[in-house]
């Protein structure tokens, strides 16, 4: 997958909320894939991280159930692709509409909030099995706005909030902090348990999107028959 960031502020100031457990024990090592690994037999792995959607928002993978039965015994999390245009406001759920109001939005920010709430609620809805963690994936080759970034930034807080409703577990980002940059402007995401991060840019048990704690680094790639995955491993 592209790495992409993800940093956003809200409408009005906002706290950094307490991560939560940690779910990946320190020292393990993990994969992650999307549907271009299908019907491939996966590394040996302590962990596997999914992609439940199909490379943007809104979009199914159509690989999701057979990965989830080839990783096996491996603890199993999901990451979605996440992303801001005002064509998504076809897919807004009332739910996430009154999620928006109830936060504080109103107008186009409000809309923003509604289609990142909606992504997750989406996103959520696919997984065959529970995830011990759900995952932002924010990336540069997805739609966002580039006139006003608070709008990519209610988007992204919409879905990590709904991420938090709807799983009652762990939810983190995935990004580059240069990407993050670009699409968020540096600002303030809330409530981000904890950061996957990519080899070099940030360290363990260090910070990075929204202050929350590196729980993994996407350390590199590894082969089975052929067939390339990320590599990752828990800090």
């Amino acid at each position: 997958m592209v790495a992409v960031s993800m940093a956003a502020a809200v409408v009005g100031s906002a706290t950094l909320a307490q991560a939560a457990v940690d779910p990946y024990s320190s020292g393990w090592t993990g994969f992650d894939e999307s549907a271009g690994q299908c019907g491939s037999a996966p590394p040996a792995a302590n962990f596997a991280i999914i992609n439940a959607t199909g490379g943007r928002p809104f979009s199914a993978s159509s690989c999701l159930g057979s990965e989830v039965s080839a990783a096996g015994l491996a603890q199993m999390s999901f990451y979605f692709n996440t992303g801001y245009s005002g064509a998504y406001g076809r897919d807004v759920t009332a739910a996430c509409s009154s999620a928006a109001s109830s936060k504080g939005y109103s107008g186009r920010p409000a809309q923003a909030y509604a289609i990142g709430c909606s992504e997750a609620s989406y996103a959520v809805s696919l997984a065959p099995v529970p995830g011990a963690a759900w995952w932002l994936d924010v990336e540069t080759a997805n739609s966002w706005s580039t006139a006003n970034l608070a709008y990519n930034v209610a988007a992204i807080q919409g879905a990590v909030d709904e991420a938090h409703t709807l799983t009652n577990g762990a939810v983190g980002v995935y990004s580059t902090s240069s990407a993050w940059q670009a699409i968020t402007g540096g600002g303030t995401v809330t409530s981000i348990d904890g950061s996957w991060v990519v080899f070099g840019q940030y360290a363990c048990a260090g910070t990075a999107f929204g202050g929350s704690p590196v729980w993994i680094v996407q350390s590199g790639t590894t082969s089975v028959n052929g067939v390339v995955f990320d590599a990752d491993a828990a800090c």
